[in-house]
């Protein structure tokens, strides 16, 4: 299956989002001047502002109340289906980048806090 990048105003879809959760679980900074999610935004053809936006979705969910509330189901599905599984969620994240026609180098995702509750990853290398 090969993704295009032409999806402008379109629905997200579970590639989409989980290369986004990706990001927000490797601690990428959700700002419009990181060039790692201006690539990604290019990637998947969606605006820089879109990805952000998406990425506060997964904030909400991880923290309610500091995040972006209006998220759709899906985004809590995909949440779920990763949650505590931080070499999955790498490998299907690069895999998806990689049909789009790109790879996001650089990010190390780990589950550092699970042992805390947080099922929170970091990254060993901010972006």
């Amino acid at each position: 299956m090969k993704l295009s990048p032409d999806k402008f105003r379109s629905r997200w879809s579970k590639e989409e989002r989980v290369i986004v959760l990706y990001l927000y679980k490797a601690g990428v900074v959700p700002s419009i001047k990181n060039s790692k999610l201006q690539e990604t935004a290019r990637t998947i053809g969606r605006s820089i502002n879109s990805v952000i936006m998406r990425m506060n979705n997964f904030r909400e969910i991880e923290f309610p109340g500091r995040g972006l509330a209006n998220y759709a189901p899906i985004d809590r599905e995909v949440w779920k289906e990763y949650q505590g599984d931080a070499a999955r969620l790498r490998q299907d994240a690069e895999r998806y980048l990689k049909q789009f026609g790109n790879f996001i180098s650089g990010l190390e995702v780990e589950s550092s806090h699970e042992q805390q509750g947080h099922n929170r990853f970091h990254s060993q290398k901010r972006c």
